[in-house]
């Protein structure tokens, strides 16, 4: 009887340790390791609004991750107001969209307002996107404001990814951004191929990086520039590792635009293997 008993308490035990893995297992799911987003991005729509209030401004966001996982993230704005941490399931890399409204205005207690949401990724690594930023102006009693649009174009940055060059050795580009800029403005924006119209830059202020011209886009075009980011002769061994760049388009001011908040995309990762950039 005794025996009986010490084998049934063990089989309750084994049973108690299988359904905690079974637990853990199902609790990290969406786990994966070295899981990260490596982008986010945000538009509103309208821009500018002008019409009855309160009005309504959309918000698109963009989260791209490597690979399969659970992305955590909130809505942020510039009144501060704070919004309920959302998730968002990647069954492999690639790009989600996600989206929210702001509902707002008064035509006689808040007739104007500027205003931008923003992305704030909280796991599996923490990150911010860019301001999308707009301009609200309610119909008065008697008729609509009118306060005309200047033409200008406005310049964001869609997408972006950064992939291994071929080779890691001087003169060859160790990197490659790819980064798709659109123009949501109301005029064609000038060509640029003088200066690094779109650029990627090291985040932390190492000056590694690179930026490329653009040709002239008309409003609502978008184009895919191809950013090489060289051999870093001066430090070769700062290369191998995890870097973060953070992506801009005119970051100079070259051009004059509708809106220069939303000219940042943010930041995007690559793991550079110690192994293809291994110093001979």
């Amino acid at each position: 009887m005794k025996k009986q008993v010490n084998f049934l308490s063990r089989a309750a035990l084994f049973a108690g340790l299988l359904l905690g893995l079974i637990l853990h297992l199902s609790s990290n799911a969406f786990a994966q390791s070295g899981f990260r987003v490596e982008g986010a991005g945000v538009e509103a729509t309208p821009i500018e609004y002008n019409g009855a209030c309160p009005g309504v401004i959309k918000f698109v966001g963009k989260i791209q991750a490597n690979g399969a996982g659970r992305v955590k993230y909130t809505w942020r704005r510039n009144d501060g107001a704070t919004a309920p941490v959302e998730y968002v399931d990647f069954t492999e890399a690639g790009i989600k969209y996600v989206s929210t409204m702001w509902t707002l205005g008064d035509a006689s207690v808040l007739p104007r307002y500027e205003g931008w949401e923003q992305i704030k990724i909280l796991s599996p690594n923490e990150m911010f996107s860019n301001k999308a930023s707009f301009k609200l102006t309610c119909k008065q009693s008697g008729g609509t404001v009118n306060v005309p649009t200047p033409k200008k174009p406005d310049l964001v940055i869609e997408w972006a990814k950064l992939r291994l060059g071929t080779a890691c050795s001087p003169r060859n580009a160790v990197l490659f951004a790819t980064v798709r800029v659109k123009n949501i403005g109301t005029d064609i924006s000038p060509a640029r191929s003088d200066v690094g119209l779109v650029g990627a830059m090291d985040a932390t202020g190492s000056g590694w990086g690179n930026g490329v011209g653009l040709p002239s886009l008309r409003p609502g075009e978008s184009y895919n520039a191809t950013i090489p980011i060289y051999y870093l002769i001066d430090n070769p061994a700062y290369m191998s590792g995890r870097h973060e760049f953070e992506l801009k388009v005119n970051s100079g001011l070259w051009i004059d635009e509708l809106d220069t908040g939303n000219n940042r995309y943010g930041l995007v990762s690559i793991e550079i293997p110690a192994t293809f950039c291994a110093l001979k």
